[in-house]
């Protein structure tokens, strides 16, 4: 039996000052949050040639706690706007009583939107992408009803995110599950909605890297010659577990054999490990990465930049790699990106206060170096709900001004949040921080069914997915406990123990 053991560095005491960040003109106090009446997340965000803004996720409102499509259009002030499906929201079950996501936003030039994310048909998930007329009607012109859906031929398939090509293609990308194991997957629709046969096999391509383990593609970005790289992590069965991966395509769909090695490019080891979730393509064509490393039992944000062959680019942060620890010993987590025109970039995501999740927001310089002027050290983070809040994705409008969308939790589930932020972000963050000390275990990790979990102080622990939901919580006492670990699905975790003043933190894995 193994027991990881730690002797953690735990810290209390945070102090945080957002508030003068906040425009006070989005919803009265620079927050808008909506209850759809279940466990509510907004994954994307896009703001219109209007100043309107789409936010698309998932709506808890689904039989049996499942969640249906959701995506809610606000006015510039923050209210929901009616032309949108008559009441600011459009929400779609996909037909079978089972959970269906939306994860990605595009606008075409005659004002349509297009949605990409997944519905539960027959016996897994499969790719769906939607389109919507402005008024949040589905449009027939697509796919004959609005809605196509298609699927990889194995278990479960999530389109993760989306582009509209200058010729109106659709670009959609995620990846697969043949049973076994995950592969990165795109596909293309011709403007009408039907698969592009000119693209891959009848329009479709999935990427399986050397190892075949387990690879999630997150991000998706069109160059201006439509070649298309995705980006994500891959799971390469080493001590590295898992590394930033990317894969890039040909406009016919084959792999790039002029990036990286034959199309693919796995993070070098040591140099991150760790798991990628948002991507932007600089005008040189140099491309931006972000998403978070494991770290000395901890997570990190962590941002590289490739040069268009896919090598690590050297000239940024310290040797191509910039990692960010938004206080020490405590977790970060970026999910979202934007680049600026002046080569300045936004990550966001969120960060663990002592007790529970606040957003974060981050912007760095062009060499990778925090951006000082904004926020006073270049990081802003802001408690909403009473425990997890997160960002997942970024907007800018015209004016500078910056939209994050992504959940608060509100006690009993998740709300869409939005909030809109000032420019230059605030005078910033203060922290504070006082030092404890404890022993935290987990054995047997891996672990299958049960784990024992001891620690020298009573709390409460938390079991954490690697998108920051707690996923398991109980209370535990000074010692030896034993947590029932058999329903959660084989993945990576963090288990979190805390009280009122500390928390302490390991990783975990479920076979």
């Amino acid at each position: 039996m193994k027991r990881i053991l730690l002797s953690c560095i735990i810290f209390s005491g945070f102090i945080a000052s957002a508030q003068d960040a906040l425009d006070p003109s989005f919803g009265g106090d620079g927050i808008v949050t909506l209850d759809f009446g279940g466990n509510d997340i907004a994954y994307a965000v896009l703001i219109q040639p209007d100043g309107k803004i789409l936010a698309a996720g998932q709506a808890g409102i689904g039989p049996a706690l499942t969640t249906d499509i959701a995506i809610a259009r606000y006015n510039t002030d923050g209210t929901l706007d009616p032309v949108w499906g008559g009441d600011g929201t459009v929400t779609l079950d996909l037909g079978v009583d089972y959970s269906d996501f939306s994860f990605a936003l595009a606008r075409q030039p005659d004002s349509k939107i297009v949605v990409a994310g997944c519905g539960f048909f027959d016996s897994g998930y499969k790719f769906a992408v939607l389109r919507y007329r402005a008024d949040g009607s589905l449009d027939p012109a697509f796919s004959d009803d609005g809605i196509f859906i298609t699927d990889f031929g194995g278990m479960d398939d999530w389109a993760r995110a989306v582009y509209v090509m200058p010729d109106g293609k659709i670009v959609a990308s995620g990846y697969r599950n043949d049973g076994l194991k995950h592969n990165f997957a795109i596909i293309r629709l011709t403007p009408e909605g039907d698969l592009d046969p000119t693209f891959g096999t009848g329009g479709k391509v999935y990427t399986v890297f050397p190892v075949n383990r387990h690879d999630q593609s997150y991000a998706l970005a069109v160059q201006p010659d439509g070649k298309m790289i995705l980006a994500g992590y891959s799971y390469v069965g080493t001590t590295a577990d898992y590394q930033f991966a990317l894969a890039r395509y040909n406009e016919d769909g084959s792999l790039d054999d002029t990036f990286g090695d034959a199309g693919l490019v796995l993070t070098p080891v040591p140099m991150i490990q760790g798991e990628s979730y948002a991507m932007e393509l600089q005008p040189d064509g140099k491309i931006l990465v972000s998403g978070f490393s494991y770290t000395d039992w901890k997570t990190d944000i962590a941002i590289i930049r490739f040069n268009s062959d896919g090598s690590v680019d050297t000239e940024f942060g310290t040797d191509g790699l910039v990692k960010t620890d938004i206080a020490t010993d405590r977790d970060d987590h970026a999910y979202a990106m934007y680049l600026l025109a002046d080569g300045r970039f936004l990550v966001g995501g969120n960060r663990w206060n002592g007790y529970d999740w606040d957003m974060a927001l981050l912007r760095y310089n062009a060499d990778g170096s925090l951006d000082n002027t904004f926020s006073g050290n270049g990081m802003l983070t802001i408690a909403i709900g009473d425990d997890a809040d997160c960002i997942q994705a970024i907007d800018v409008q015209s004016d500078g001004k910056i939209v994050v969308a992504g959940y608060s939790d509100n006690g009993p589930n998740n709300d869409f949040a939005l909030v809109r932020f000032m420019q230059d972000g605030g005078s910033g963050v203060g922290i504070s921080n006082q030092v404890v000390t404890a022993n935290f275990s987990i054995s047997p990790n891996p672990g299958y069914d049960n784990i024992s979990i001891n620690c020298t102080l009573s709390g409460i622990i938390d079991i954490v997915d690697m998108q920051g939901h707690v996923v398991e919580r109980r209370e535990v006492v000074s010692g030896d406990n034993t947590i029932d670990i058999h329903q959660l699905p084989t993945a990576n975790y963090i288990i979190r123990w805390r009280n009122e003043s500390a928390q302490c933190s390991l990783p975990f894995i479920k076979k």
